[in-house]
């Protein structure tokens, strides 16, 4: 059984490792499973409907997997309006296409669920790198939208104490752009669940082939 890795920056260098590359629209691998969006940090007015253009095209390839990453951020300097008009476009487009969407979110919880409400998304999202508490994983959880748990977890014991109590079946795993192995992760929730690493494997594998192999 192989790991999963739901959303990296990194190139593969594992064969026992499948995983989801972050690409930007402008800059897609095509050779292999990919999600492709449009981050708050670059949205640019002057190059957005290149981008959206870019993106419809690259979300027909057979090899994208998901929308993303793609949401809000308040601590940045991007016009947050703007960059709630650029996460509506994704989110129309993840329903048109039916695509997943991973999401990026600092600050703008609040928002992103009053979205998915309002748009009332069938497609499924999954909150990346999530380091928040267990009160707002609830939340999440509550509104059909799944967690993502990066290198954090190796060392936060708030993290730690929530990946305990969630089922297996409402999260993935990552290393975005961390210089850290998969593997590493999975072990630290084998040990935390008390559950066998191939179990956690055979889990998340499950997870991912019906949410993004379809």
């Amino acid at each position: 059984m192989g790991y999963i890795d739901m959303h990296t920056h990194h190139e593969p260098v594992l064969a026992n490792v499948t995983s989801i590359l972050h690409c930007a629209p402008d800059r897609v691998s095509f050779q292999r499973p990919f999600s492709v969006g449009i981050h708050p940090w670059f949205i640019q007015h002057d190059n957005l409907e290149e981008d959206l253009h870019l993106l419809k095209e690259a979300l027909s390839h057979k090899n994208c997997l998901a929308i993303g990453e793609c949401g809000m951020d308040k601590v940045i300097k991007v016009d947050f309006k703007l960059q709630q008009t650029v996460f509506e476009h994704q989110i129309q487009l993840s329903e048109t296409f039916q695509k997943p969407m991973i999401i990026h979110c600092v600050k703008a919880y609040s928002e992103v669920l009053a979205l998915r409400k309002r748009y009332k998304a069938k497609q499924q999202w999954i909150i990346h790198g999530y380091r928040k508490n267990r009160l707002l994983a609830k939340q999440l959880l509550d509104h059909g939208i799944l967690l993502s748990f990066g290198a954090a977890l190796l060392n936060d014991l708030e993290l730690q104490n929530l990946v305990q109590e969630l089922p297996l079946d409402r999260f993935f795993l990552e290393t975005d752009d961390e210089a850290i192995s998969i593997q590493s992760i999975y072990q630290e929730v084998s040990k935390l669940k008390q559950r066998s690493l191939f179990e956690v494997q055979e889990h998340i594998s499950n997870n991912f082939n019906s949410i993004f192999i379809r």
